[in-house]
Parts: structure tokens; sequence; C-alpha cells
């Protein structure tokens, strides 16, 4: 990571899902899932459709170089609603979609994990 990154229960668990081939060694100690933020705290995501911007906000959740899924929450108690891994396309194709090694479980996992709870953050320095 570079500089000060936001991290969590979730982060936490998906680094355990990195696929190291996909890391390079030299930066593989500190090459992490970190959420966006803005101003030292989580950056919240807004749905442009007013009755998910109601009800739903989101953190997008990183690792360097492209977002790998979003934390939605319940807007109502802040707890976790869903956990949506994202992957990438056209030149990433062909096993390069994700850094995370089957992502599909990983997804499931963390949704059975989380859904309902609230979240801890906290924030790395290097």
């Amino acid at each position: 990571m570079i500089g000060t990154e936001i991290r969590c229960e979730v982060t936490e668990y998906m680094d355990k899902f990195r696929d190291p081939k996909q890391i390079p060694e030299e930066v593989r100690d500190f090459h992490k899932t970190y959420i966006m933020s803005k101003d030292g705290k989580p950056e919240i995501g807004e749905y442009n459709d007013p009755k998910d911007r109601e009800n739903f906000y989101f953190w997008w959740v990183r690792i360097p170089g492209y977002t790998c899924a979003n934390i939605v929450f319940n807007r109502k108690d802040d707890t976790v609603a869903e956990i949506l891994m994202t992957k990438r396309d056209g030149a990433f194709s062909g096993g390069m979609e994700t850094q995370y090694i089957n992502p599909n479980k990983l997804q499931k996992e963390l949704n059975e994990m989380f859904v309902g709870k609230k979240l801890n953050w906290w924030v790395d320095k290097d």
C-alpha cells in the first residue's frame, strides 16, 4: 500500500484469497486490499436511483490498480447488506479478471460472515 489506507475485517479476509502469482514478490508484503478513503474515512458511494440512494450506500474495496469489490450498507442501521466482487474484462480476460483465488467462493463466504453486521475500520500507515 502507498500512504494511508483504510482496512477492515472484510479486507483482511479478502487478502487471504489473493493469488500470489499476480503480486510481484517485491511488493507482496504491502500490496493489500483496502477501502477508498476521503479525508481519512471510508469514501461513501451513492446510488443514482433515488430508491437505492434512500436505502443503501457503499464503500469501494480496492487493490492497487482497480476496484475489486463493493461493500453495500443499509443506510437505516449501517449494517452490511451485501458484498459484491467485481471482475475486470477486456485485456484482463483469460485468468486476469481478478487477483483472488476462487472469487465466487470468496463472495459467498464474505456474505455469510458479514451480512447484517457493522464493520469496524482502521487506518494503516506505511
